[in-house]
C-alpha cells in the first residue's frame, strides 16, 4: 500500500471517527437539553401547585374564621344543639359547595374529639377516624390552627382545622374538608394536561371503597379513568423518576408534579401529570436525522463542521450559564445584585468597605399593612438608595463608579465601597438622615421608615463584622457604627462580666435606687401618679441607666433581687402618701413563686396596695394567661391596680386586653412620638384609645416630649401623659422639680 493510500486511509478513518464522535456528541447534548426542559417544567408545575394549595388554605382559613364569627352558629355549637347548628349552617354549606364542587365536609368536633355535627355529600356515610386523625390530635393538643392532606374513609382530603374558643377556653374545632381532586382539576384548568393521584397502598387501606381506583405496583391511582395511567402498571415510581412511554402510538412523559404530604410532612400521595411529547420526540428524531445527513454530505469537511458545531454549542451553553448566573445573582424584587453576587464579589475584591443597612422594625410594616406593602416598601426604598448614592457622587466624586448596591435579603441592603472608612461614614450618615425624612406612599398611606447601619473594613469577616456593628448601633440608638476589634464576641463577654460584677457590688453596697417620673392628668393638669424606674448609682455618685446593665442581668439569677429591691424601696418611698406609683414587672417575675409571695407579704405589711400599680410589659411573652390572670386577680383583691405597658409593639395586643383585667393601658412611645405628623399613626392611636375607653380602661401616653405631641395627645382624649416634656425621672417627687 502506497504512502498516499495510507494517508488517505488515515484521513478517512480520522474523518469517520470525528463524524461518529460528532453524532454521539450531538445526540448526547440533545438528550440533555430534553431532560433539562422536562425538569424545568416539573419545577414550574410544582411551584404552581404550592401556590394553589397555599391559596386554598388561605381561602378556607378565612371561611372558617368567618363562620365562627356568626354568633348563632357558635352558640349552637357550644350548647351542643345539633339541630339548630344544622339549620344555621345549611345556607353557608350550600353556598360553599356551590362555589367549589370539591368542598364536601363541614365538621364540628368538641374538645373531647367527639363529633357534634358533620355535614357532607349524601354518598358519604361518616368518618370513624376522628380520634385517629393526626390533625385532630394536634389541634386538641396545641389548640392552634392546622392544615394538611389526609387520607380518610371517603378519600383524600385537604383539611383546614381551626380551634374554637369561648371566653378564652378551648371548646373544640371546626374542620373543613376539600377533596384532593382539586389539584387534578387545577392541572386540567391551568395547563390542559391529564393527571392522576398516586396513593400509597399503605394509606389506601383505610378507604371505604377503592372500586374506582387503578392498582399499579405499590400505588392506587385515583382522580381519573384515563387508560394512559392504566398502561403504566408497575413501570412508574412517582417519587423516583420521570418516565417516557409510547401509548397508542403517542409518546407521553409522566412527571411527578406535586407531593401530597400529611401535616407531619410525610408524603402519602403524588400528583402525576401526563404530557403529550410527540412534537418533542419528533423534533428530537428530526434533529438526529438531519445531523446524520449533514455529516454524510460534508464528510470531507467534517473537521470544520465538528469545530463549528462544538463552538456553537459551547457558545450556547456559555450564554445559558451566563443567563442562569445572572438570575442567581439578581434579587427578583428590587433588581439589585443579591447575596450570591455579594459573596462572589467579596472573594474577588480587596480593600473594600461594607455598609450594611437594616430597616428598623420592618416586621411591623408587614404585620400592619400586609406583605404586599412590605414588598412595595423594599422596592421603593431600593430606588431611594440608588438616588441617595447618585446624589452623593457630586459631593464625593471619588465614589463615582466605585460602589455596588446589593439587597442582602429580607430588609437588609449592602453598599460595597472601594474607598476610605471616613467617606463610608459620611455616606452612612447621609443615608440615615435622608431615610428619616423619606415617606413611602402605599395606596394613599405614607409610611415612614428608619434604618440602622453598620460599617466594616474587616477583610476576613466583612458580613459578620458589619452585622455586629449594626446591632450595636441599634442598641446605642446611633445612626451608624463602624466595626472595631472591641466589638468581638470575647469583648462582648467581658463586657457582660463587667456589668455583672458591678451590679453584684451595687446590690451589696445598697446602690440600686429608684427614680420617679411624674405622670400628668390631662384633664386637671396635676401630677398625682409616678412611675418607679430602676437606676444604679456608681461609687462616685454618678447614675447608670438601666439600658447598660438590665438586659444582661435579666439573664442571670440576680434579676429577682433587683425586682425585690425596687418593690421594697418604691413602697417605702410612697408609704403613707396619697400618690399612686407604678412598678414594672415582667412575666418572669409573675411566674416566679418567690417573687409573688414577696409581693403579697410586702403589700400586707405596709398597707400600700391601694396606691400600687403593677405595669406588665406587652412586649413580654404574655402567653401564660392562667398564671398572669391569677396574679392580677390576687393583687387587685389586695387593692392594687394593673397596667399593660408598651401597648402597640406586638400583634396580640387586643387579645391581651380582652383576656386580662387591666386598669390602665400605656401606649408605646414609638406610636406617640409620631402622632402629630403621621396621619396613620394618629388614627391607630385613636382606635386604641376608643377601644380602651369602651372597656373602661384608662390610657397613658408615653414619650410625650414636646408641646405638639402633648396637644395631639389631649386632642385624642388620652387620660394621662408621661415624658420628658412633663417631667424627667428624679430621685425624689418634689412638685417644684416636676413642674
Amino acid at each position: 500500500m502506497t504512502v498516499r493510500m495510507r494517508a488517505m486511509l488515515i484521513v478517512t478513518m480520522l474523518m469517520l471517527s470525528l463524524s461518529v464522535i460528532f453524532l454521539l456528541a450531538g445526540n448526547y447534548f440533545n438528550e440533555k437539553y430534553l431532560d433539562y426542559s422536562f425538569r424545568r417544567f416539573d419545577s414550574q408545575l410544582a411551584r404552581s401547585f404550592e401556590i394553589s394549595v397555599t391559596e386554598t388554605e388561605r381561602r378556607y382559613f378565612n371561611a372558617a374564621h368567618s363562620l365562627l364569627q356568626k354568633g348563632r352558629i357558635l352558640d349552637s355549637f357550644l350548647a351542643g344543639d345539633r339541630e339548630k347548628l344544622f339549620l344555621e349552617l345549611i345556607p353557608y354549606y350550600r353556598e360553599m359547595t356551590a362555589e367549589n364542587p370539591f368542598f364536601h365536609v363541614m365538621h364540628f368536633i368538641d374538645k373531647n374529639g367527639v363529633t357534634v355535627l358533620r355535614m357532607h355529600r349524601p354518598d358519604f356515610y361518616g368518618d370513624s377516624l376522628t380520634e385517629l386523625r393526626p390533625l385532630v390530635r394536634e389541634v386538641n393538643e396545641n389548640r392552634s390552627a392546622a392544615s394538611g392532606f389526609e387520607a380518610g374513609r371517603n378519600g383524600i382530603f385537604y383539611r383546614i382545622m381551626v380551634p374554637i374558643f369561648s371566653g378564652g377556653e378551648y371548646a373544640g374545632m371546626l374542620d373543613l374538608g376539600i377533596n384532593a381532586d382539586f389539584v387534578v382539576e387545577a392541572v386540567a384548568k391551568h395547563f390542559q394536561f391529564r393527571s392522576a393521584l398516586f396513593l400509597k397502598k399503605s394509606y389506601a387501606e383505610i378507604l371505604n371503597s377503592r372500586d374506582g381506583m387503578i392498582e399499579g405496583g405499590n400505588y392506587y391511582i385515583a382522580g381519573t379513568d384515563e387508560h394512559l395511567f392504566q398502561a403504566l402498571d408497575t413501570e412508574f415510581v412517582p417519587e423516583r423518576t420521570m418516565l417516557v412511554k409510547k401509548i397508542d402510538g403517542t409518546y407521553y412523559s409522566f412527571h411527578t408534579a406535586y407531593e401530597l404530604r400529611e401535616h407531619s410532612g410525610e408524603p402519602f400521595a403524588y400528583l402525576v401529570v401526563a404530557q403529550d411529547i410527540n412534537a418533542e420526540v419528533r423534533d428530537y428524531r428530526n434533529a438526529r436525522f438531519y445531523l446524520a445527513l449533514v455529516v454524510l454530505a460534508f464528510l470531507i469537511l467534517a473537521a470544520a463542521i465538528l469545530h463549528y458545531s462544538f463552538r456553537s454549542m459551547l457558545r450556547e451553553i456559555e450564554e445559558g450559564k451566563k443567563n442562569l448566573s445572572a438570575q442567581q445573582r439578581t434579587d427578583a424584587l428590587t433588581g439589585l445584585p443579591n447575596r450570591n453576587a455579594l459573596l462572589s464579589d467579596l472573594g474577588s475584591s480587596s480593600g473594600s468597605v461594607m455598609i450594611l443597612i437594616n430597616i428598623d422594625r420592618f416586621k411591623e410594616v408587614n404585620e400592619v399593612f400586609g406583605i404586599g406593602a412590605g414588598d412595595h416598601v423594599l422596592k421603593e426604598y431600593s430606588m431611594c438608595l440608588r438616588d441617595y448614592l447618585s446624589s452623593l457622587e457630586s459631593a464625593y466624586p471619588e465614589i463615582a463608579g466605585g460602589y455596588v448596591l446589593y439587597r442582602l435579603g429580607r430588609d437588609e441592603f449592602v453598599v460595597l465601597l472601594k474607598s476610605r472608612m471616613e467617606l463610608a461614614e459620611k455616606i452612612a450618615d447621609s443615608i440615615s438622615v435622608k431615610t428619616d425624612s423619606e415617606l413611602i406612599d402605599y395606596q394613599g398611606i405614607e409610611i415612614s421608615i428608619s434604618v440602622s447601619i453598620g460599617i466594616s473594613g474587616n477583610r476576613e469577616k466583612p458580613l459578620q463584622s458589619s452585622d455586629m456593628a449594626l446591632k450595636i448601633s441599634r442598641e446605642r440608638k446611633r445612626a451608624y457604627m463602624h466595626f472595631d476589634e472591641s466589638m468581638e464576641l470575647s469583648q462582648h463577654q467581658s463586657n457582660n462580666f463587667f456589668w455583672l460584677n458591678k451590679v453584684k457590688l451595687a446590690i451589696k453596697e445598697d446602690r440600686i435606687i429608684p427614680y420617679f417620673q411624674g405622670i400628668v392628668d390631662n384633664r386637671t393638669g396635676e401630677i398625682r401618679k409616678y412611675e418607679c424606674l430602676i437606676r444604679m448609682q456608681e461609687a462616685d455618685g454618678s447614675v447608670v441607666s438601666p439600658g447598660m446593665f438590665l438586659p444582661i442581668i435579666k439573664k442571670t439569677k440576680l434579676y429577682p433581687q433587683l425586682t425585690k429591691i425596687m418593690l421594697r424601696k418604691s413602697v417605702e418611698h410612697f408609704r403613707g402618701g396619697n400618690n399612686e406609683f407604678s412598678i414594672n414587672i415582667s412575666t418572669e417575675d409573675i411566674l416566679n413563686k418567690d417573687i409573688v409571695l414577696y409581693i403579697q407579704n410586702l403589700l400586707r405589711e405596709t398597707d400600700a396596695a391601694g396606691n400600687v400599680i403593677f405595669e406588665i410589659l406587652e412586649t413580654d411573652n404574655i402567653g401564660n394567661y392562667e398564671e398572669i390572670r391569677e396574679f392580677i386577680s390576687e393583687v387587685k383583691r389586695l387593692g392594687c391596680k394593673v397596667a399593660i405597658d408598651d401597648f402597640g409593639t406586638g400583634y396580640s395586643n387586643f387579645t391581651h386586653l380582652m383576656n386580662l383585667d387591666f386598669d390602665y393601658l400605656k401606649i408605646d412611645g414609638s406610636l406617640i412620638q409620631n402622632i402629630h405628623r403621621d396621619e396613620y399613626t394618629n388614627r391607630l392611636v385613636k382606635s386604641i384609645t376608643g377601644f380602651a375607653g369602651g372597656m373602661k380602661i384608662k390610657t397613658v401616653a408615653e414619650f410625650v416630649s414636646s408641646q405638639e405631641i402633648f396637644d395631639a395627645v389631649n386632642e385624642l382624649g388620652i387620660d394621662y401623659s408621661q415624658g420628658f416634656f412633663i417631667a424627667k425621672p428624679k430621685p425624689d417627687t418634689k412638685p417644684d422639680d416636676l413642674a
